[in-house]
């Protein structure tokens, strides 16, 4: 018993970068959980090869980024998302979308 619950407290789980568009302003999201672990992450939203914005955060077993920045209706964005967990790189992520021009 004591080691499966060992296994269970060593899971990580992560979200996908959610990146939506209400009119002009763009919302991003990510979150990521690893009990008792130290995570560091990096979240930045993209114009082609332009950083609109970025985001930092770091503390212990949880970090849930939730933020907004305003952008161009009809182009294209990528939200990506980077850090450790742990003292590991968790693997680069990203999503990229066009915002809506209605």
């Amino acid at each position: 018993c004591a080691p499966r619950a060992y296994a269970a407290a060593q899971r990580s789980t992560t979200t996908e970068p959610k990146l939506t568009f209400s009119g002009s302003t763009a919302t991003c999201k990510y979150s990521l959980s690893s009990m008792g672990k130290k995570i560091d992450i990096t979240m930045e939203l993209w114009r082609g090869s332009t950083l609109i914005d970025s985001w930092h955060q770091t503390g212990t077993s949880v970090i849930s980024l939730n933020e907004t920045c305003t952008v161009t209706r009809g182009l294209t964005y990528t939200l990506k998302v980077t850090g450790t967990c742990g003292g590991i790189a968790i693997s680069p992520t990203s999503v990229t979308k066009t915002c809506p021009l209605f």
